[in-house]
Order: C-alpha cells, then sequence, then structure tokens
C-alpha cells in the first residue's frame, strides 16, 4: 500500500468523559465533535490521496490500535505504512504498551484488562474489573475500577496481585514517576495524586482539573471552569500558570512543547511551549488521540475517515501511515 505526501500546512488515554461538574458545556463539545465527525466521516471532505516513502520508517517503531473496520480488532502497523498486522480478534476499547507488552480493556469480556505480547503472542487476562483509563508503568496496571465506584485500582502486569489505590470517584488517570495524577470527582474533579500503593494522597489544584499530563516535575492539565485552557503548575500545586486561551483536549508534553487538539478551531493540531510564550498550529487536520514519538505527533486524522497520520513536530512532512478507520491509537517498539 503506497500513500502520496500532502504538503503540510497546514498523538487513557481514551476519548473525553464528562465529570459531573460542567456537564453541560462538555456535553454540547461531545455532541458537536460527534456530527462534525460524522459529516466528515460521511464524504464532506474529500480524502486526499497520500505517499508515504520506505526511507521514513523508523525501525521497530510501530503504531497501535484498533480497527474499527474489523470490529475493532487490535493491529499494529510499522511507521511508514508497512507489516501490518492483527495481533488479537478481541474487541479493544482502550490500550497501552509497555515492556514489551500491549495493555488492553477487552470489550468482548466486560472491559476486563488483557495483555498481549507485541507479537500477538502470550495473550492473558489479568482482572475481571469493568477498567478504564489505563496506564502502565514500573511493572504495574493502573485503572478506574468502574464496578467500585470508579476507585482506582492497580493489577501487577502479570496478573498475580491487585490492590485498591483510593476511596476517590476518579477520571483521566495519568501515572508518572511512581504517582498516580487524577482529577478527584468525590472532590469538585479538583486534581489529586496518589502514590503507587495509594499510603500518600494529595491535593494539587484548588479548582476542577482534567486531563493532567506530567513531565520533568510539571503538571499540564486543563483547567474546566474555563472551558478547558491549558494550566500548569509544580506537583506540590504551587507555581500554577496559565498556557494558552483554547479549550483543548489530547494534551500530551514532549520536550519544551505541548501539543493538542484545539476545540476552538475545529479540533485542529497546535502546540505550545511549556512556559506558554509560543503558540502553533501544526496543521488543519481534525487531528484527535495525539501521541508524540521519537520527533513525531501521531494523531487521529477524523477529518480523513478516522486514519492515522503523522507529522513532524515542526509541523512538516505529514504523512499517512494506515488506511482503516482507527481508535486508541499509541506508539511504540514492536
Amino acid at each position: 500500500m503506497k500513500f502520496k505526501i500532502s504538503p503540510p500546512k497546514d498523538n487513557g488515554v481514551p476519548p473525553v468523559v464528562a465529570p459531573s461538574s460542567g456537564k453541560a458545556m462538555i456535553i454540547v463539545y461531545v455532541i458537536m465533535f460527534s456530527i462534525i465527525g460524522t459529516l466528515l466521516y460521511n464524504g464532506i471532505h474529500q480524502n486526499q490521496p497520500l505517499t508515504l516513502p520506505a526511507s521514513t520508517n523508523t525501525p521497530d517503531i510501530w503504531v497501535y490500535y484498533a480497527s474499527a473496520d474489523d470490529n475493532d480488532s487490535l493491529y499494529k502497523i510499522k511507521t511508514d505504512g508497512s507489516g501490518r498486522q492483527r495481533l488479537s480478534d478481541d474487541v479493544v476499547v482502550g490500550l497501552t504498551v509497555s515492556d514489551g507488552w500491549v495493555y488492553y480493556r477487552n470489550g468482548s469480556d466486560r472491559d476486563s484488562i488483557y495483555r498481549i505480547k507485541t507479537d500477538g503472542s502470550g495473550r492473558q487476562k489479568l482482572n475481571s474489573d469493568e477498567s478504564t483509563f489505563l496506564s502502565a508503568e514500573g511493572g504495574w496496571v493502573y485503572y478506574r475500577n468502574n464496578n467500585d465506584l470508579n476507585r482506582l485500582y492497580a493489577v501487577n502486569a502479570d496478573g498475580s496481585k491487585r490492590v485498591q489505590l483510593n476511596n476517590d470517584m476518579s477520571n483521566f488517570l495519568h501515572v508518572a514517576d511512581g504517582w498516580v495524577y487524577y482529577s478527584n470527582e468525590t472532590d469538585g474533579d479538583k486534581l489529586y495524586r496518589t502514590n503507587a500503593d495509594g499510603s500518600v494522597r494529595e491535593r494539587i489544584t484548588d479548582y476542577s482539573a482534567w486531563l493532567s499530563y506530567v513531565s520533568d516535575g510539571w503538571v499540564y492539565h486543563t483547567k474546566a471552569i474555563e472551558g478547558g485552557k491549558i494550566y500548569r503548575s509544580r506537583v506540590d500545586g504551587s507555581d500554577s500558570t496559565k498556557l494558552n486561551d483554547d479549550s483543548s483536549t489530547y494534551i500530551c508534553v514532549d520536550g519544551d512543547w505541548v501539543y493538542y487538539s484545539n476545540d476552538s478551531d475545529d479540533f485542529k493540531l497546535y502546540r505550545v511551549k511549556t512556559d506558554g510564550s509560543v503558540r502553533e498550529k501544526l496543521c488543519d487536520d481534525i487531528a484527535n488521540e495525539i501521541c508524540v514519538y521519537d520527533g513525531w505527533v501521531y494523531y487521529r486524522n477524523d477529518g480523513v475517515r478516522f486514519r492515522v497520520f503523522r507529522i513532524k513536530t515542526d509541523g512538516s512532512e505529514r504523512q499517512q501511515v494506515n488506511d482503516e478507520k482507527s481508535h486508541y491509537i499509541t506508539v511504540g517498539k514492536g
């Protein structure tokens, strides 16, 4: 399969879930996004043919995703669009990749967590909880347990041990450096963190915050009361600073930049400096499920029938990676 390169303008976490506060605003966003996505999928925007030369491939780096064209089965494909493989025929409704394994929510088994090696072998069930917001680190998989009032849990990577981490109704978790960051719905969606065994629990913000991402001692998050503008603060909650004025989703931090889908500009792909000093639009695609890997931003392009695309972090070399409707994309070694 070959694609043609289009000139640039012009990568769960999981789809946005509305917490209890600010529901009306978020419902409007979700409905609007759903309508736009449906119209685009039905052909209002034409698919632009693309070409991707084999020389752009990064060895042993793969894009993992659920293929909606094949009942949400688990697939991987090389970054040049070659080597497409089906890893599992389970219905995948969320995934993460860590240490040679793909961890995923199995919609064929009530959203229990499963894992499978990146070569498709060794499929194993890890728990029996209805699980969301998967994140893996340090030999553990962290998740929200929907069967226990949305509390945080962790299960050992081989399924041998399962522990409860808090008593809060939790959303939008992100794991970094031995801490689990989350929005605490029990306390008005304020940003909290707990350590990996649940013995320490701390509040970070005194306002509602969603979609946290932690990098180099800073917590990047969207401020609910301001419609999703990106803020950052120290992990102890100090030095809170606004970085943009956009309604932002799918935030991802790499180096000195925060990448995000700009809801204020039809979900186009943007980036802003981590100190808020520079803001740039990278392309005009409807970009969701953003992740950054090795100098490239990978994303689902909802304006081109939900295909996986990538673009250099400076906005150059926009390329199409696959040719099927895709969800829950992530990038990792094969």
